[in-house]
C-alpha cells in the first residue's frame, strides 16, 4: 500500500529548559491580560514612544507597547520574579 507507515511517528519532548522558557511566557500574556484589565496599555504605548532600540541590522526602531512589557518581564517571570504592571520611570 502507498502512504500506509508501519509506525506512528515519534513526537519529540520538551526539554525541562523550553518548558520553564514556555511556561514564563504565558505568564507573560497573562501578566499583559491583567495590564489590560487594569488600563495601564496606555502607559506602556508611551514609554514604548519614549524608548528606542537598535535592531539586529544598526536601525533604531520603536517597539510597541507589548514588546515592552514582554521585554521587560519575561526576564523577571522566568527567574521566579513578579511581573511590573506599570512601565518604567524615565
Amino acid at each position: 500500500m502507498i502512504g500506509m507507515r508501519s509506525q506512528p511517528r515519534k513526537t519529540k519532548r520538551r526539554s525541562e529548559l523550553q518548558a520553564h522558557r514556555r511556561n514564563a511566557f504565558i505568564k507573560c500574556v497573562e501578566a499583559w491580560k491583567v495590564t489590560i484589565s487594569q488600563g495601564k496599555t496606555k502607559l506602556w504605548a508611551v514609554y514604548a514612544g519614549r524608548h528606542t532600540v537598535k535592531n539586529k541590522k544598526g536601525k533604531i526602531v520603536t517597539l510597541l507597547a507589548w514588546n515592552w512589557f514582554l521585554k521587560i518581564n519575561i526576564y523577571r517571570i522566568y527567574n521566579g520574579l513578579d511581573p511590573i504592571y506599570d512601565p518604567p520611570d524615565d
